[in-house]
């Protein structure tokens, strides 16, 4: 059901790197990825300066909380790895 304007105009914007996350976990639906998986391929860092500890990294994660907030994406916890995997919610 369509919206008004102002009702439009009083929502909260999409962040550009929400964007891109969302945007790549939605191309590549198929597959689950780490939180390091979606940092290196969604931000590209050098590869010789990379850093765990980095805020933009900080940033992914802090988006994938958001968007397994909004339902967007689901988290699983892989036993064999330890690894939490992210993928989009509905494919």
């Amino acid at each position: 059901m369509p919206i008004s304007r102002d009702a439009f105009k009083q929502g909260t914007s999409i962040e550009p790197l929400e964007k891109a996350v969302l945007d790549f976990l939605s191309r590549n639906y198929q597959s689950a990825y780490t939180s390091s998986e979606v940092y290196r391929e969604v931000i590209r860092p050098d590869p010789h300066t990379v850093s765990e500890d980095s805020p933009e990294r900080a940033r992914v994660e802090r988006i994938l909380d958001t968007l397994m907030g909004k339902n967007a994406i689901v988290a699983i916890h892989a036993e064999r790895s330890g690894e939490v995997y992210f993928a989009i919610a509905n494919r």
